[in-house]
């Protein structure tokens, strides 16, 4: 079974879009567009270390043919002096193209990762339900670095060696075309096959990378419930889980390897015949043709040239190839749909911030189940309704739809006398704050956490909210202030801590509608009497829902809302429903309210 659903997510990893060469670049088209200047100044740096680097071996042919043969001394000085000035040239515009292609390439992940972190605050909660965190963070950081490879070591070394590669063949046909195509006769036949065992390559470290991935999603997973791995005693279940996972990327690894191994035989044949040709049938078409020594030694010097750019566009091929992988997996991401509501036009503010249901049925996607069915209902402008209901009544649906987490049915759902689907994701969560059950924290400061970095909250009014809702007098008891630092998640703060903090950070935002999922945890009678204050003060003259789970907050609202199986069968205020024999009675009964 374990093993299914594992091969499951490695199906679901394979859902990337293939791309070609010409693909890819398209797709990088509109970051590299950005970098015009640097890849105009890019191109002419490649240009002239080829052409320096070619005209080297020219150089030395001359300094053999019309100095050292001749015996001219004075001439060899030159030639010498001159020699050393191509070589520094040479060296300078080498390190100025690699020197800006990285640059280049720097410039472009970073690009690319700020769209990553654009597109996913604006993709739908459904893509969270069905992609691993561990997989969004390799393809947001390994597979976007290894695109990186494209500028450093990848295709950007393919585009240099192929200029210089014809920089060389052009530069021994100069010399005789019929000793170079002599000696280049079998470079087509080890080109194909260094491609062939490239693309053998390739899907093996598409397999990789899926495995790189799954092991990747395993590991966060496990880092996060490592609470539970140890309560339950679940290592050796866990360790047997993360064999077979790093089992299977030592297999393709190794798979991989092999192939990558067959490269360098073939490319040392290569070698070794074309530099065998070049110094046996120049040395014949040398008294021949009475070609001059000089010219010899610098055909044989190109053709011992053409070897290294060659090898490096088979080796780079396979990096390309990796790169390639990589971007796929980037690429379908960056594709996925954006939330509608990020792309409509503003809309004017109505007066007040009524909520109204009409006739709304829900279900979540890939589910059967409808888990709201034909609600309908007016909640009025600033008045607080409180809503219980047992677990799975669709109490958290109505979360989600209000945030449009997850898209009603089109005029399904108003807010301020507008269709929920037709106002502006940023207006709606701008109106709109929300303290769910699971209380996230940021790592930082309480004042950090308070603010969430936002520069239009000013000092004064976050120290006024914390102090009057008695967060300033509490944290002082502990020696502490709004300075201290908070660890990931919250986790050296206590439930009650950050449900405080969180109710703070609501009351400093100011919003119009309050939406409070009252944690269930026990907190201690302080704590307590502080949650209540703080909770009448959010609920107070604004449009309000709480789920709520405390007595204290359920008979502070205005009016209650009891759901059961997707529907409202109770509706009135507190003392209304509590009075007579009705289901929120019996709730309030109940020893999980009792406790509260």
């Amino acid at each position: 079974m374990r093993r299914g659903k594992l091969m499951h997510n490695f199906s679901e990893d394979k859902e990337t879009t293939r791309l070609n060469y010409k693909q890819l670049f398209r797709k990088l088209s509109p970051f590299l567009a950005r970098r015009k200047g640097t890849l105009v100044w890019v191109t002419f740096l490649v240009l002239a270390a080829a052409l320096s680097g070619r005209a080297i071996p020219f150089f030395i042919g001359y300094t053999i043919d019309n100095a050292i043969v001749k015996k001219d001394w004075d001439l060899l000085l030159y030639c010498t002096i001159g020699y050393a000035v191509l070589e520094v040239l040479n060296s300078v515009f080498e390190f100025l193209q690699v020197y800006q292609f990285q640059k280049l390439g720097n410039q472009v992940l970073l690009d690319i990762r700020s769209k990553i972190l654009f597109v996913v605050q604006r993709i739908p909660m459904t893509y969270f339900n069905r992609t691993p965190a561990g997989r969004i963070v390799t393809r947001a950081t390994n597979d976007v670095s290894q695109i990186g490879e494209i500028f450093s070591d990848g295709v950007v070394k393919v585009f240099i060696q192929l200029i210089v590669l014809i920089s060389i063949v052009v530069s021994m046909m100069l010399i005789s075309v019929k000793l170079t195509l002599i000696c280049l006769a079998t470079a087509p036949l080890f080109f194909y096959l260094g491609i062939k065992v490239t693309n053998k390559i390739k899907e093996t470290l598409r397999v990789s990378k899926i495995a790189t991935s799954a092991l990747n999603s395993f590991i966060a997973e496990s880092l996060n419930g490592m609470k539970i791995i140890q309560m339950y005693q679940l290592s050796r279940s866990k360790m047997d889980q993360f064999e077979f996972l790093s089992g299977d990327l030592k297999r393709v690894s190794l798979k991989s390897t092999r192939n990558y191994a067959m490269m360098m035989p073939i490319l040392n044949l290569f070698n070794g015949l074309i530099l065998a040709s070049a110094l046996y049938f120049s040395g014949i078409l040398g008294q021949q043709d009475g070609i001059k020594v000089g010219l010899v030694i610098t055909f044989f010097l190109h053709a011992l040239d053409f070897v290294h750019p060659f090898r490096d566009i088979i080796e780079k091929y396979q990096q390309f190839q990796n790169s390639l992988t990589s971007a796929e997996r980037v690429f379908t991401l960056l594709e996925e749909p954006i939330e509608a509501g990020y792309n409509l036009p503003p809309i004017p503010q109505k007066v007040g911030n009524a909520i109204e249901f009409r006739n709304l049925s829900f279900k979540y996607q890939d589910t059967t189940t409808t888990v709201l069915k034909n609600l309908s209902l007016t909640i009025k402008d600033r008045q607080s309704v409180g809503v219980v209901g047992r677990t799975g009544a669709g109490k958290s649906t109505l979360v989600h739809l209000l945030l449009n987490l997850y898209p009603p049915t089109p005029n399904e759902l108003f807010i301020g006398g507008h269709a929920i689907e037709s106002i502006p994701l940023n207006q709606l969560r701008h109106k709109i704050n929300c303290v769910q059950q699971d209380l996230f924290l940021f790592k930082g400061t309480i004042f950090e956490n308070l603010t969430l970095g936002s520069e239009r909250i000013l000092d004064d009014r976050v120290y006024r909210v914390a102090a009057e809702i008695g967060l300033v007098d509490y944290l002082a008891k502990t020696q502490r202030t709004l300075a201290h630092p908070v660890e990931e998640s919250g986790a050296n703060l206590s439930t009650g801590e950050k449900q405080l903090i969180s109710f703070a950070r609501i009351l400093i935002f100011d919003p119009e509608i309050v939406i409070l999922d009252e944690a269930t945890s026990n907190i201690d009678s302080q704590m307590e009497q502080l949650l209540q204050t703080a909770s009448k003060k959010l609920i107070q003259n604004r449009t309000s829902i709480v789920i709520a789970h405390r007595l204290s907050t359920i008979f502070s609202c205005d009016r209650i809302l009891v759901i059961d199986n997707g529907r409202v069968i109770e509706d009135g205020s507190p003392q209304e429903l509590a009075a007579k024999d009705s289901e929120f009675k019996k709730m309030l009964s109940d020893q999980s309210y009792k406790d509260l």
